[in-house]
């Protein structure tokens, strides 16, 4: 790939898949990441100090201190240390939200690809800040709760730096099927069953699902199934066919299927790279 002065500009590969991984850098002039077809997950930067350059195919922004942005997945990332400043200070967060989180990373857009937030206050400032220093440390320890820890700090940091202005409430209707989703999840339920527990015609809730969520009722469901495999495979030593019907997938080479196309890699791989990186920090 080229720049626009035609210098060749080498392709920066994509983290190990996982549901987080996170850290903070100083980076000086120089340092350049480049990806033009982006990653599966979503890409967190949060700008303390210096200054980065972030680009789109057809934008190119500046950061400041206190600035958040956040690219899609499968939204061509390319950023840099601005060369003027010489210096960037930032947390980074490589994740796959639940889908219960959508909702807080609807940002406006800073350019075609990139999500953009700029914190004004000093108290959300502190309390993200917070937050996302809580996340790197949880992801740097060997604790076995470290993953889930780590993830409940990122979803406190976005929902203090989510947009202050009213928010839609989810329906009260929805209410009991996502009680159901979030604690039955390895349940074989159907539309029918899930739109009688909303008193719903199926037509009409799956209309309101996908208006107030963001997606269908079985993608949040295989949501949640996936992120408790992800643990499973994580943190025990259980088959791939028993996380497999623990989460509530019949047939363990579908639910492989399915994992490798949300997370990138194959639950074995998946397992491996957790072990790793958990014996790594362990050392460390």
């Amino acid at each position: 790939m080229y720049d626009s002065v035609m210098t060749i500009v080498p392709v920066t590969p994509n983290p190990a898949p996982a549901m987080l991984i996170a850290d903070h850098w100083v980076r000086e002039r120089g340092y350049r990441v480049f990806r033009p077809e982006g990653g599966a997950d979503y890409l967190l930067l949060y700008t303390q100090s210096g200054s980065g350059r972030l680009k789109t195919a057809e934008y190119s922004v500046k950061t400041t201190k206190n600035d958040l942005h956040l690219y899609p997945p499968h939204a061509a990332q390319d950023y840099a240390t601005e060369r003027q400043a010489g210096r960037w200070e930032f947390i980074w967060a490589h994740f796959h939200p639940p889908a219960r989180w959508l909702r807080w990373l609807d940002w406006p857009e800073a350019g075609p690809g990139l999500r953009h937030l700029h914190l004004d206050d000093l108290v959300v400032q502190r309390r993200v800040e917070r937050h996302l220093a809580r996340m790197i440390r949880h992801e740097r320890s060997a604790d076995p709760r470290s993953h889930d820890l780590a993830m409940n700090a990122l979803e406190a940091a976005l929902l203090h730096a989510a947009p202050p202005e009213p928010r839609p409430t989810i329906d009260e209707r929805l209410a009991p099927v996502l009680q159901r989703l979030h604690t039955r999840f390895s349940e074989a339920w159907t539309i029918e069953q899930l739109a009688d527990a909303a008193c719903l015609s199926p037509s009409r809730f799956a209309h309101l699902f996908r208006e107030q969520l963001g997606t269908t009722p079985m993608q949040f469901l295989e949501n949640q199934r996936l992120q408790r495999a992800g643990q499973l495979l994580a943190h025990t030593g259980q088959p791939v066919a028993q996380v497999a019907r623990a989460v509530g997938f019949v047939d363990p080479l579908y639910f492989s299927r399915r994992f490798a196309k949300a997370f990138g890699q194959s639950p074995r791989a998946y397992r491996r790279h957790a072990l790793t990186t958990a014996t790594a920090t362990a050392r460390a």
